[in-house]
C-alpha cells in the first residue's frame, strides 16, 4: 500500500463515524485486537487461492454431523424437484432472447474496458489478483460509466450517437415486452429465492464453515460468546453486514424445514422455533464487512499499518511512509526533538515458542537496522516496533534480544501505541 492508498483510505475513516469508532475499538477493546489483528489468511477462508473475506456465525456445533449430512441430503433432493420448473423458464429465456443477449452483453463488457485503462491493465495482467484489483480500482464510482448512461438514455427514449448500441438495446426491449405475459407465468416458481432453488449449495456454505470458525476461535483465543458479541457490536456499528442467513430445523429429518434470510436484522436476535415440532432451529450467518476495513485487511501489510497510521493521524502526528535504495521505512513520525520509527508487522498465531522467539529477533534486528540507516539523517529518537505477539509473555527475551541490539528499542503489541504516544509527547522538546 503507497502513501497515496493510504491517505485515501485514512481519509475515509475520517469521513465516516462508523469507521472512527472501529479503529478506535481496536486500540480498546481487547477483544477487537484479538480477531481483527490476526493474519487475512486465519481471518478468512480460502477456496481455490482466493480470499472468501466474510465473517462466520452459528450454533452448528450442538448437532450432530449426521442430522446435517441429512438435511443436505433434503436440500439436494428438492433442488432436483425444482428443476423443471427452471428448464422451463430456461426454455423461455433462451427463446429469441439468447443471442441478443449476449450481443449485448459483449458490447457492454469491451466498451467499458476500452472507457477504462485501469481495468484494461488488470485485465491484461498474466494473473487475475483480487486484491490488486482492490488497490487499483478502490472506489468504482470514479470509474467511466459512460456505457451505462446511454443505455439509460435509450430506455428513456432519448436518441444518442452510437446506433449499435441503440438497436442492440431497443430490440433486446422488444423481446421482453412481447414476452411479458410467458416470463409472469413461471417467475413465481422460478425466483422466489436462490436458496429455495439450490438450498444444497446455502447448506454447503453454512455447514462448510463450521470447522473454519472453530479455528478462528483457537487462533483468536476468543470464546464463542466472545466472538458473538464483537460481531453484534460491530453490527451495531455498520462495520460488517448480513449477507445471507440460514435457519433449519435439525429434528423434522422426515420433511425438512427451512427458512433463509437476507434481511437486516441480527441473526443472533432471531430465536426462531421451528413452525411443526416448536423445537430449536439451526442458525447460520455470514456477514460482509464494510469495504475500507476488508481493504486494510486485505492490503499486503495487513490491518496493523493501517490502524497504527489511523493513531498517529489522530493523535495530530505529522509521518512519512518512504524507502531508499536499500529499505522500506513503514513511519518516520515528525515530534519535536522526539521523532519516531516505527515499523509493525502481524504475525501469524502460534503456539510454538520457538517460532515466536525467532519471530521476535527478526523484528528487532530489523528495527534496528532501519533506526541505525537514519537516525542520524532523521533526528529519531525512538525506534518503535509493534507487533500482535504476546509481549508480556516474552518481556525477558525481548529484553536479552535489545541487550544486542539497541536498548532503546521500544518493542510493543500494537494496542500500547496510545500510551506510547502519549508519553512521547510529553518529554521534553529539547531531550
Amino acid at each position: 500500500m503507497n502513501e497515496e492508498q493510504l491517505e485515501e483510505i485514512l481519509d475515509s475513516i475520517e469521513s465516516e463515524p462508523e469507521l472512527q469508532l472501529f479503529f478506535k475499538k481496536l486500540f480498546v477493546d481487547p477483544n477487537y485486537h484479538k480477531i481483527f489483528f490476526l493474519q487475512k489468511e486465519e481471518l478468512f477462508p480460502t477456496e481455490n487461492g482466493n480470499s472468501l473475506t466474510y465473517l462466520f456465525l452459528n450454533n452448528l456445533e450442538a448437532y450432530n454431523e449426521d442430522a446435517i449430512n441429512i438435511l443436505l441430503n433434503q436440500a439436494e433432493l428438492k433442488s432436483m424437484r425444482a428443476k423443471f420448473d427452471q428448464d422451463s423458464f430456461a426454455g423461455f429465456y433462451t427463446e429469441g432472447i439468447e443471442d441478443p443477449l449476449k450481443d449485448l452483453i459483449m458490447y457492454i463488457v469491451i466498451q467499458y474496458v476500452r472507457e477504462n485503462p485501469e481495468v484494461k491493465k488488470l485485465i491484461d495482467a498474466e494473473k487475475f489478483d483480487y486484491s490488486l484489483m482492490k488497490q487499483s480500482l478502490r472506489d468504482y464510482k470514479k470509474l467511466d460509466s459512460k456505457i451505462f448512461d446511454q443505455i439509460e438514455k435509450i430506455q428513456s427514449g432519448a436518441q444518442i450517437g452510437d446506433p449499435d448500441l441503440m438497436k442492440l438495446t431497443l430490440s433486446l426491449s422488444k423481446i421482453f415486452e412481447s414476452g411479458t405475459n410467458n416470463m409472469l407465468k413461471y417467475v413465481g416458481d422460478f425466483l422466489p429465492s436462490i436458496a429455495q432453488n439450490r438450498p444444497e449449495i446455502f447448506f454447503q456454505i453454512h455447514a462448510n464453515y463450521k470447522e473454519h470458525l472453530k479455528n478462528v476461535l483457537k487462533l483468536s483465543s476468543l470464546s464463542k460468546l466472545e466472538y458473538s458479541s464483537i460481531l453484534k457490536d460491530a453490527y451495531s456499528q455498520k462495520n460488517i453486514f448480513n449477507v445471507h442467513s440460514m435457519f433449519w430445523c435439525p429434528n423434522c429429518l422426515d420433511e425438512n424445514i427451512i427458512f433463509n434470510s437476507d434481511s437486516s436484522i441480527h441473526p443472533s436476535h432471531l430465536h426462531l422455533q421451528c413452525p411443526r415440532c416448536s423445537k430449536n432451529m439451526l442458525v447460520s450467518a455470514v456477514f460482509q464487512l464494510d469495504g475500507r476495513i476488508e481493504e486494510s485487511i486485505m492490503n499486503k501489510d495487513g490491518l496493523i499499518k493501517v490502524a497504527t497510521a489511523w493513531q498517529l493521524r489522530n493523535n495530530e502526528i505529522e509521518f512519512d511512509t518512504t524507502q531508499d535504495e536499500e529499505y522500506e521505512y513503514d513511519f518516520v513520525c515528525k515530534v519535536p526533538s522526539n521523532n519516531m520509527l516505527i515499523e509493525c508487522r502481524l504475525h501469524k498465531s502460534k503456539d510454538d515458542d520457538k517460532t515466536i522467539q525467532d519471530w521476535m529477533r527478526q523484528d528487532l534486528s530489523q528495527l534496528s537496522r532501519h533506526y541505525n540507516k537514519i537516525k542520524e539523517s532523521h533526528e529519531i529518537k525512538h525506534p518503535i516496533f509493534l507487533t500482535n505477539l504476546d509481549v508480556n509473555k516474552n518481556r525477558p527475551l525481548i529484553e536479552k534480544i535489545k541487550s544486542e541490539y539497541a536498548q532503546e528499542i521500544i518493542y510493543a503489541h500494537t494496542t500500547a501505541l496510545p500510551l506510547i504516544i502519549s508519553k512521547i509527547k510529553s518529554l521534553p522538546q529539547n531531550n
